[in-house]
């Protein structure tokens, strides 16, 4: 990479004489940081030097082609309107409507967000729930489904593959990857523009052929439970243990790095040494003892990295605990299981003290399922406050299984709290 750099800046500069005119010299903060003559922003004022300023425009992927709020966005004489927007975690959904000489259509706008600048999406399971939530809304239509990347090549490329490549494999039970790409590429150059865009390919394709035979509607679970203690009594695999048991042989199948919680300093911060985190959603604290915390981001339906999840605090994660809390903006902390170690006041209006924390307990609210208890975070230098939601058959009792209705009235207490703050803040969920 500091080759690389070095190369970087060894590329001849552009042309930047504006800037070095006498009258503009005065107006940049750092010597040979300059605007690009051909690139520069160029100011609507009169006068000898009156139009500059030390701003460049760079070029984007792609502009902004329908309107983000409310408010019409015209392109000639065609108007767009944004009528409603449906958040998923790695993608979105936007109705518009687009008028042109008193006629108006209506269609939907899918826009995916969690493929890189560089490779390809490391979550096969978020690309699966995009393509098959397009493939529902389209399924039944006959207009045609457009398709856009930044060179309409790679990433589009990959996604019509993936449609023609599952209904091949409905229709004749097998599949060709290499005759549809090729055959994509007689029409358009460069489809499926890249090696690891064709691996991605392949991986994708496997994942919605095995997932798809696993969906069912809200009505068809009871009929799954049914079948799973009917079989169960006849020893034999249910559709619910065949999810399950493909879900483990997937991920065993897929490589992932936990160097970061394996080093020397934090092998001691972790609880279970066969449970770590991932280096690729771990959070990293600015402040504390140490940068490490075994905890990781994990999305939610509609938001990515909404939850945090991660161990109960040992006595020597105590306060990179609380950092996280506080660094990670933290709302709600959702704890499942009892502690012999206290890592807030176990009494109403009682304080505890960390390393660089003190935290002072609110009066708690029992409910049927449930505990709430307010916590402000206090440090030299902010106070925050925070709300604890503890799981009574967990947390007192230590039941196994506690009931579908303890559940409910518990994801029922995280969900008010949040919606309070738009579910714009994180939710922690913690246990052994």
């Amino acid at each position: 990479m500091k080759t690389q750099f070095q190369k970087l800046e060894a590329l001849p500069k552009p042309k930047m004489e504006v800037a070095l005119l006498p009258h503009n010299r005065g107006k940049c903060r750092y010597k040979l940081l300059y605007p690009a003559d051909d690139h520069r922003v160029v100011l609507r004022r009169e006068g000898e030097g009156n139009d500059f300023i030390n701003a460049s425009y760079i070029a984007s992927k792609c502009e902004q082609y329908w309107p983000l709020d409310k408010q019409p966005k015209t392109f000639g004489d065609i108007t767009v309107c944004s009528k409603s927007v449906e958040c998923w975690a790695d993608f979105t959904q936007t109705r518009l409507s687009i008028s042109k000489d008193g006629e108006t259509r209506t269609l939907s706008h899918f826009n995916y967000l969690s493929w890189p600048d560089h490779g390809v999406p490391d979550d096969l399971s978020s690309y699966v729930a995009f393509y098959f939530k397009i493939k529902s809304l389209v399924s039944h239509s006959t207009n045609p489904l457009l398709i856009h990347c930044s060179a309409g090549v790679g990433r589009t490329g990959t996604y019509i593959a993936l449609e023609y490549l599952i209904q091949q494999a409905k229709r004749e039970e097998a599949v060709d990857v290499f005759g549809c790409v090729e055959a994509m590429r007689k029409r358009r150059p460069c489809m499926v523009q890249k090696d690891d865009q064709y691996i991605f390919l392949h991986e994708v394709l496997a994942e919605s052929l095995a997932v798809e035979g696993f969906k069912c509607s809200p009505l068809e679970i009871n009929d799954k439970i049914e079948e799973h203690e009917q079989r169960e009594t006849q020893d034999q695999p249910s559709s619910i243990l065949q999810e399950f048991q493909h879900m483990e042989s997937r991920l065993q199948s897929m490589q992932f790095k936990y160097t970061i919680a394996q080093e020397e300093d934090n092998l001691g911060k972790n609880r279970f040494l066969d449970i770590l985190p991932c280096d690729k959603y771990m959070p990293f604290l600015t402040n504390g003892q140490g940068l490490y915390i075994n905890a990781v981001f994990v999305d939610s339906y509609t938001c990515k990295y909404q939850f945090i999840t991660t161990q109960l605090p040992l006595s020597n994660t105590l306060s990179n605990f609380w950092q996280l809390i506080i660094e990670q903006d933290v709302k709600v902390v959702v704890q499942l299981e009892h502690t012999e170690m206290p890592f807030f006041p176990m009494t109403d209006l009682a304080t505890l003290s960390t390393s660089f924390h003190s935290l002072v307990r609110g009066t708690s609210e029992e409910k049927d399922h449930v505990r709430i208890i307010p916590l402000k975070i206090q440090t030299s230098q902010l106070e925050k406050s925070i709300i604890i939601i503890q799981m009574k058959a967990w947390c007192d009792t230590a039941e196994q299984y506690p009931t579908g209705e303890a559940l409910l009235s518990l994801c029922g207490a995280v969900d008010d709290i949040s919606k309070k703050t738009d579910g714009s803040k994180k939710i922690c969920v913690t246990c052994l």
